[in-house]
């Protein structure tokens, strides 16, 4: 694998946000950011619960670009002791008119993926659960105590009514963020060997220029991150405009049930891309992705190649009975 490719695969998605409004006929957002609303209450401070052996876990809340999404990240220790570091995305999707949760956890490779709705204080999430042993079926149940205080209740299965939790735990909101018990102390974590090709990618800033629609100026910044134990590479990307715009979250992940890279892309405009990643044979990435967004799907392939000058050619295609059309062709450089 050519790992100068993955230097710059930062560029495909600004790229694919820029094939969503920068290039594209479109004029009005995917969605709007009202069906997310009800997660307004969970973005200040942090959320703590604190298990039987005396360790606690603490969650930090965040909007995603636009208001369409939200992330949970979660630290601190499992009920054995054991480093915890796990990851919730919960985003509206356009093209099934629901909010979906992705759920990353480093028990067993746990890979969760399901529905999510609120009812008043009382929000439901219905997920499959892809671990290392298989597949499970799993219901969680978020009761809400007033403004700081929710309890979370997780099921095996799907019918509440017939089944006994397998536990319930009660979260507090600390309006300042609290002092942590810090994590992993004595080791440090290793770069999965699945990620490993994203090393130099890490820890760096990526910067690309173009043009918007109207002929105004567009400059772009994006960072990566790799986080331990939930094991995932987390991307944000703005826009280094007047007033900075928070552009789109990229979510890099490993998933347990068939042991391909994934990517979910999240946009402001409330466009979602879902898809593979996979490497041709002459050393160039490919994304396979379906776009969702307003009232079409569009299958998209976006295609990076290394030229020798050091110039990163980006390509992408719009999939539709059996043909090709070349949408874009541009080239970036790297900063």
């Amino acid at each position: 694998m050519n790992g100068h490719f993955w230097k710059v695969i930062v560029v495909s998605f600004w790229a694919l946000r820029m094939s969503c409004s920068i290039f594209a006929q479109e004029t009005e957002p995917a969605a709007s950011p009202a069906p997310m609303a009800a997660f307004e209450r969970m973005m200040t401070g942090d959320w703590r619960m604190t298990m039987q052996s005396g360790h606690s876990q603490y969650e930090t809340w965040s909007w995603g670009p636009g208001q369409h999404s939200a992330r949970r990240q979660t630290e601190g220790f499992g009920a054995a002791g054991e480093p915890w570091r796990a990851l919730n995305v919960v985003y509206w999707h356009p093209g099934l008119n629901e909010i979906r949760l992705l759920g990353l956890s480093p028990f067993a490779q746990g890979v969760s993926e399901g529905v999510m709705s609120f009812d008043g204080d009382t929000a439901d999430a219905t997920l499959d659960l892809y671990q290392t042993m298989g597949r499970r079926e799993m219901r969680r149940q978020w009761k809400f105590d007033g403004p700081d205080k929710y309890l979370m209740t997780l099921w095996e299965g799907t019918a509440i009514s017939v089944l006994e939790p397998l536990g319930t735990w009660e979260y507090i909101r600390s309006e300042r963020l609290v002092e942590k018990e810090s994590v992993g102390d004595g080791e440090t974590p290793k770069l999965s060997d699945h990620f490993q090709a994203f090393e130099s990618l890490l820890g760096k800033t990526w910067e690309a220029k173009g043009e918007r629609a109207n002929g105004n100026p567009l400059h772009v910044r994006s960072t990566f991150e790799w986080t331990p134990y939930a094991d995932y590479i987390y991307s944000r990307t703005v826009a280094l405009d007047e007033e900075r715009t928070h552009l789109l979250d990229t979510y890099i992940y490993r998933h347990t049930k068939d042991d391909t890279l994934r990517c979910l892309a999240l946009s402001e405009r409330g466009v979602v891309h879902e898809g593979t990643i996979s490497v041709l044979e002459d050393g160039a990435l490919q994304f396979d992705l379906t776009r969702y967004g307003g009232d079409k799907t569009v299958a998209q392939a976006v295609r990076l190649d290394l030229e020798k000058d050091g110039v990163l050619r980006q390509r992408v295609w719009g999939l539709e009975n059996d043909q090709r059309a070349l949408m874009i062709d541009i080239e970036f450089e790297k900063r």
